[in-house]
């Protein structure tokens, strides 16, 4: 499933304190519109205990383009929620990757990129099992396993012949291919299914180096599953990106 998403040009949102908190978040982003949404001022979502130091990185960019002056656009990308695999079986061994279920969001960019901030997260608390991974631009660049990495030898391209049979670790034990912060606050006990708050915050230049220079770009989250049908869940996960771009002179 691909979704078109519209961009909403919004103040910084930079803290000094090296938190971010994150603009509020509208519950009618997910629905593609040539307007700007208006936004649920009851809605705001804080990730500040997930975020790195939220300050947008000094990026070399190429000297044509004047990032003297600049503007943030906020962009919010809400997936759908997803209960089950499509196929998978209980005669499927047990913890072991069987099935998966992606789901892809498409967004627009603007034409010059000056800096970037990307989070993956909960809106409150989600849910998901067995595993998740994502990824940018048909790049990987989280797992919630490591053995997704070891598996597909470390590559950020998502292989399923690879993952296909490969053994689950039982805990949530991260990859992140780029770089990242992680933090989660798993409300039930540790295990496969995890139900809780969680937030990933990505290496800006990384994300910047893949976005840079493109007209569009794609948001993947992978659910995976073993040999139950009510794996490949996924409940109540957002990305949040902001862009700095070239402020329009007079």
């Amino acid at each position: 499933m691909i979704m078109v998403m519209s961009i909403l040009i919004t103040s910084c949102v930079l803290l000094e304190s090296g938190d971010i908190t994150l603009p509020e978040h509208s519950s009618q982003s997910n629905v593609p519109t040539p307007t700007i949404p208006e936004v649920d001022t009851g809605t705001q979502v804080n990730w500040s205990e997930v975020l790195m130091a939220s300050d947008l990185r000094t990026i070399t960019v190429p000297p044509d383009i004047d990032c003297a002056e600049t503007v943030t656009q906020d962009l919010w990308l809400d997936f759908e929620d997803m209960i089950q695999c499509s196929s998978v079986s209980p005669n499927n061994p047990n913890l072991y990757y069987q099935a998966f279920e992606a789901q892809t969001l498409a967004f627009d960019l603007p034409e010059v990129i000056c800096g970037t901030v990307l989070a993956l997260g909960t809106l409150g608390a989600g849910r998901f099992d067995d595993h998740i991974a994502f990824g940018l631009n048909g790049r990987l660049l989280y797992a919630s396993d490591v053995r997704i990495a070891e598996y597909l030898s470390f590559s950020d391209v998502f292989d399923w012949g690879r993952l296909y049979g490969a053994p689950m670790v039982t805990e949530i034990e991260p990859y992140c291919f780029v770089g990242c912060d992680e933090y989660y606050n798993n409300q039930s006990e540790l295990g496969l299914t995890f139900s809780g708050n969680m937030g990933v915050d990505f290496e800006p230049n990384a994300v910047f180096q893949l976005l840079h220079q493109q007209l569009t770009g794609e948001v993947t989250v992978y659910a995976f599953g073993d040999n139950d049908p009510e794996d490949c869940l996924l409940e109540n996960f957002s990305v949040y990106l902001q862009l700095r771009v070239p402020a329009i002179s007079d």
